[in-house]
């Protein structure tokens, strides 16, 4: 199940194709789960028992911590139930009963508990009374054989060995989310040997009212699972990583476009947009900016992150910080793995000249279905100085690397992107990115020192953009004579005339902020007199 779980994820990168395999799966879990607790006629229009087994495992898949191996290993265990509680009993079927519990476990891991439980439960309310006790022997054969996995170190750990914890995120503690599927499963198998004693398709009244009952139950149960399991609050983050993984810059633009964003993570998206766009400094302002951290949240080890971190640092130059955070996160990734994060670690040591290593990623993506392409035309450049130095992306960054031995920049923050723009001028997104943090910071004496430093070194553009040119106007206000010669364009003057104008006409306006807001919401004016940012 492990194998065929990773199998099928690689395909979620497609559009809609991974939430048609997951609601593949889950149909047949409605199918199954309904022949399995609905064998009587009279118990047919109960479909209260299927619906809710099926809600149970759709709200498991909102949560990116539960493998999908886990939806695949209980889909397996109640087809395997529904196969042996239909099958009539004979001495070949109780035997094929007990074989299939280690090898339950060996196909999809403690499953094997949750079928023996279940079908010692289904025995105990229907079959024959001599034989009822003896089923016993079932469960604890299974968590025989579960204990033995985890003594002989097949299963890490007891609770990965018998409850579901071995589907979800190794060293994190599993929501009760994860196991209301095999709790309703338990309680389904024993009401459903009951439920033939009860006519539910008697009279019209009865049955209407019976059906009315249960889709009220099933509208509360959903609407209570999208509440507490829905994970609302992280789909915009979700669409933007996707956006990002595709390189789709002018939909996270565009989708953050009008938003009063609060959210750190969707700030760092945009602006990653923005620079890879070529206009961070131009357009910043017009969107939401919440200090230095809106460009890159605290640099967190965990896998949540890693990704985000890795194509910010890939962006501006840091070639070492990309790698890092590339490789912590494919070794934390939800499942064992990541393609997308393989990529990356092929670019790195493709553009630190490390080809052997390159190759044994290439290698891994050679062996899957929609990495393949890419992996092989990435053969190209192995062994081959040259040819990278010409490769319009790996030649820029490999132009990014330090002259010395020395990979990683230690010091981080504004000190990294500094030498980046040392080390090559025409880094536009690591200087974007570098005044970009000395304007958040809204320390102004930062931001003079670097802009002079930058100036006498020749490496400012010719055209300064807006938010430089009123930053500076900040900085030299009363050298009104120098304006024009650092670069302040009589648009920008203009401007801060007509701000100062409005701002001392409604000072001691309580309503002043949003006043300012209406006219001069996209200034750095704005951002530096009414923004408060955490320090």
């Amino acid at each position: 199940m492990e194998y065929l779980s990773h199998f099928l994820v690689q395909f979620f990168i497609v559009p809609y194709l991974g939430a048609a395999i997951e609601t593949i799966a889950l149909l047949f879990i409605f199918i199954i789960s309904s022949k399995l607790f609905l064998r009587q006629e009279k118990s047919k229009l109960f479909f209260i028992a299927p619906a809710t087994v099926f809600l149970s495992c759709l709200f498991t898949c909102f949560n990116f911590n539960i493998f999908f191996q886990g939806l695949l290993s209980f889909l397996l265990c109640i087809y395997c139930l529904h196969i042996f509680i239909s099958a009539k009993d004979s001495l070949l079927r109780n035997i094929f009963v007990f074989v299939t519990v280690p090898l339950l476990y060996w196909l999809a891991g403690p499953v094997s508990v949750l079928f023996a439980v279940c079908f010692f439960l289904n025995e105990l309310f229907t079959g024959e009374n001599k034989k009822r006790i003896g089923w016993l022997f079932l469960p604890v054969f299974a968590c025989l054989v579960s204990w033995l996995a985890v003594r002989l170190s097949f299963t890490g750990s007891f609770r990965a060995g018998f409850l579901p914890d071995m589907y979800y995120q190794t060293k994190l503690s599993p929501p009760f989310l994860i196991y209301i599927p095999w709790l309703l499963l338990l309680i389904w198998i024993s009401v459903a040997t009951f439920l033939p004693k009860f006519n539910f398709s008697g009279k019209k009244s009865y049955r209407a009212i019976g059906i009315g009952i249960q889709f009220l139950l099933l509208i509360l149960f959903f609407w209570q699972g999208i509440v507490n399991f829905g994970d609302r609050a992280s789909y915009e983050v979700k669409k933007l990583d996707y956006y990002a993984r595709n390189c789709q810059w002018d939909r996270i633009i565009t989708a953050s476009e009008g938003k009063n964003m609060h959210n750190y993570l969707h700030i760092n998206y945009l602006n990653l947009a923005l620079a890879e766009k070529g206009c961070l400094l131009e357009k910043m302002f017009r969107f939401n900016q919440k200090g230095t951290s809106s460009l890159e949240v605290s640099r967190q080890r965990n896998n949540i992150l890693s990704a985000l971190m890795s194509d910010i640092n890939f962006s501006i130059g840091d070639i070492a910080s990309s790698q890092r955070y590339a490789f912590e996160g494919y070794e934390t990734s939800s499942g064992g793995g990541s393609g997308r994060l393989l990529k990356r670690l092929v670019q790195t040591n493709l553009i630190y000249g490390e080809y052997a290593i390159a190759e044994k990623y290439i290698r891994i993506l050679e062996r899957t279905l929609l990495y393949r392409k890419w992996a092989t035309s990435q053969r190209q450049f192995l062994y081959n100085d040259s040819l990278c130095r010409k490769d319009p992306l790996l030649g820029e960054k490999i132009k990014c690397l330090p002259p010395r031995d020395g990979r990683e920049f230690t010091t981080g923050g504004p000190e990294t992107l500094k030498v980046l723009t040392d080390i090559n001028p025409a880094n536009k997104t690591a200087q974007d990115y570098f005044f970009a943090y000395l304007l958040l910071s809204k320390d102004m004496k930062f931001f003079s020192d670097f802009f002079s430093q930058y100036e006498q070194k020749g490496m400012l553009p010719s055209q300064l953009s807006e938010p430089v040119q009123q930053a500076l106007l900040m900085c030299y206000e009363s050298q009104s004579g120098i304006w024009k010669e650092k670069g302040i364009s009589e648009k920008t003057i203009g401007q801060y005339k007509a701000y100062k104008f409005l701002f001392m006409k409604c000072r001691n306006n309580p309503d002043k902020k949003e006043i300012m807001q209406k006219e001069f919401a996209s200034t750095y004016w704005f951002y530096f007199q009414f923004i408060n940012i955490e320090k």
